[in-house]
């Protein structure tokens, strides 16, 4: 929904092209790509998805955005909607409890969407620095991935996206 921009002398296209191909490098094969990619845009979809409330009750703003974030990841819309605005409480011990959907509000549906989109794109990072480092493996040599973020010039022993 923030439009596109443009940035004088570089080549998206060319930018895509490389990125695909240093990810082949690494030995990341097409289909592997191809799911890192939708996950990308689902994560990115889900920032669309806005609620209001209705009630006390949180309902997506546009069911078009949760059908194409629902898409992007392979899941039943259904389920989708369900698990961002209602929350399932159990009572009782072992076989003898009851199981209750309780609706969120639009407040704590944002919550949901936001730490979904946030565990997901840390996984995924997770998994792209762990082909990064597996790729760059050498028997005699250890060797570490270097950050550049910001703040200066870091080095992790173990990388992570809030780091």
């Amino acid at each position: 929904k923030s439009g596109c921009y443009r940035v004088d002398g570089m080549d998206d296209a060319q930018e895509y092209r490389d990125m695909r191909h240093a990810m082949g490098v690494i030995g990341i094969d097409n289909a592997t790509q191809g799911q890192v990619l939708q996950t990308l845009a689902a994560i990115l979809h889900m920032g669309n998805l806005t609620f209001y409330e209705e009630g006390s009750q949180a309902r997506f703003s546009d069911p078009n955005a949760v059908a194409v974030a629902a898409q992007m990841l392979e899941v039943d819309v259904g389920v989708f909607e369900a698990k961002l605005t209602a929350r399932l409480m159990t009572t009782g011990i072992g076989g003898k409890g009851s199981s209750y959907n309780v609706p969120l509000n639009a407040d704590q549906a944002v919550y949901v969407r936001n730490a979904l989109a946030q565990t997901m794109y840390s996984r995924l990072f997770d998994y792209l620095v762990r082909a990064i480092n597996s790729a760059m493996v050498k028997e005699v040599e250890s060797l570490v991935i270097g950050v550049l973020d910001i703040y200066g010039f870091e080095i992790f022993t173990k990388n992570g996206f809030e780091q």
